[in-house]
C-alpha cells in the first residue's frame, strides 16, 4: 500500500546555497526520431504526486488531470511517468483505483519533506540538493540531506558508468571477473559496464514497446526523454540508453514503460500538450508523476506560495463536503 510520512520542514524556508539564475530560453525541444527529448538548462525535479488529501477533497482522478494541476501550479517545462507500480484489489472495469489499491515500488521525497510510495532497496534513486547537485545510486532513496527524489528506478548511467545486461571489462583484467553482479574491488578499476537485473528484463522487451527516462549531464542540464508506447519503428533499451551518452548525461535513470508513457510539456508557443498519453488503466491507476522545470529562485518561490495556497483550499473543500 502506499504509505506516507511527514518530516517538519517549512517549504517556503530559504533554500541556500542560492544555485545561479539560468540564461534566456533554458527549454530546447530535441525531438530524435522516435524519442520526444526536453534539454533543460540548471533542472529541477518535482515530483507529481496523487495524494489521500486530494482524494478526499476532490474524489477519485486520473494521473492527467493531477498533472494537468500540477503544471499550472509549478509552471513545469515537461512532466513524464514515473515509477513502476502494481494493484491490490483493484480490476480496470471499475473504472479510477483509489490510492489504497495502487502499489508503487518506490518513494518520493516532495520539498514540503512528505515522503510517498514506499521504499524500494533493490532499486535504484535520483535525489536533488538545494544547491542542484544531484546524486544518483543503488538502493532507497537517502533518508535526509536532499530538497526531492524518486527511488525504484532502473540504471542507465551512474557516474559515467553505463549499465547493462551484464558486466563488461577493459583489456587487462584479472581472471574470475563476474559477468553478473558487483565485482569484488581488484575488479572494479576494470569496470566499463555493470549489470543490472532491472535494464536486462527491459532490454527484453520489443523496441516498440514505450520507455522513459531522464538524465543529467556534467553542468546540470536535464534531458529528459520517451519513446511513445506502440510505434512501429522503436529503439531497444541500449540505445536508449546510449542516446543519453550521446547528449552528454553523466546520470540516467529509466522510469516505467510500456503503455505506462507520457510526456507533457511545453511547446515553442509555451501551450502546453500531451505529447503521448498513458494507456486507460494506467492514467486511472497511476499516482506517481515526475516534473522538470529550469530553476529561477523567484519562480520557485511563487510556486511554493501556490502550492500553499492550494493545499489551503484543499482544507476548505474537506471541511464543505464535511457538513453535507
Amino acid at each position: 500500500m502506499n504509505t506516507t510520512t511527514q518530516q517538519k520542514q517549512d517549504p517556503t524556508a530559504a533554500q541556500t546555497p542560492e544555485p545561479p539564475e539560468p540564461v534566456n530560453n533554458p527549454m530546447t525541444i530535441m525531438d530524435q526520431g522516435a524519442l520526444l527529448i526536453v534539454k533543460i538548462e540548471k533542472c529541477i525535479l518535482v515530483p507529481i504526486v496523487r495524494t489521500s488529501k486530494e482524494e478526499q477533497a476532490r474524489g477519485l482522478e486520473t494521473i492527467e488531470t493531477v498533472v494537468e494541476r500540477a503544471q499550472k501550479l509549478a509552471d513545469f517545462d515537461v512532466c513524464i511517468n514515473g515509477v513502476w507500480y502494481d494493484y491490490s484489489y483493484w480490476s480496470a472495469s471499475q473504472g479510477i483505483a483509489p490510492l489504497e489499491d495502487t502499489i508503487n515500488e518506490g518513494e518520493v521525497l516532495l520539498a514540503t519533506g512528505e515522503r510517498h510510495g514506499a521504499p524500494s532497496k533493490e532499486g535504484y534513486f535520483a535525489a536533488q540538493k538545494n544547491d542542484l547537485t544531484w546524486q544518483f545510486g543503488y538502493g532507497n532513496l537517502p533518508s535526509s540531506g536532499f530538497r526531492t527524489g524518486m527511488g525504484g528506478l532502473c540504471p542507465l548511467i551512474i557516474n559515467g558508468l553505463k549499465y547493462g545486461a551484464k558486466n563488461e571489462y577493459k583489456a587487462g583484467v584479472p581472471s574470475g571477473a563476474p559477468l553478473i553482479g558487483e565485482p569484488d574491488q581488484k575488479f572494479k578499476q576494470f569496470l566499463i559496464q555493470r549489470s543490472s537485473n532491472k535494464f536486462t528484463a527491459l532490454q527484453k522487451t520489443s523496441p516498440r514497446v514505450g520507455k522513459s527516462g531522464f538524465g543529467v549531464t556534467k553542468d546540470g542540464t536535464g534531458i529528459i526523454m520517451v519513446q511513445p508506447h506502440g510505434i512501429s519503428k522503436g529503439i531497444t533499451t541500449e540505445q536508449f540508453r546510449d542516446t543519453f551518452i550521446g547528449l552528454g548525461c553523466i546520470h540516467a535513470m529509466a522510469c516505467d514503460g510500456s503503455d505506462s508513457v507520457f510526456m507533457y510539456r511545453k511547446k515553442t508557443n509555451n501551450n502546453v500538450v500531451f505529447e503521448c498519453r498513458p494507456g486507460e488503466w494506467k492514467r486511472n491507476s497511476m499516482t506517481i508523476a515526475l516534473g522538470f522545470k529550469s530553476y529561477n529562485a523567484q519562480k520557485y518561490k511563487n510556486y511554493i506560495e501556490n502550492l500553499r495556497q492550494y493545499l489551503l483550499q484543499l482544507d476548505e473543500l474537506k471541511k464543505a463536503d464535511s457538513k453535507k
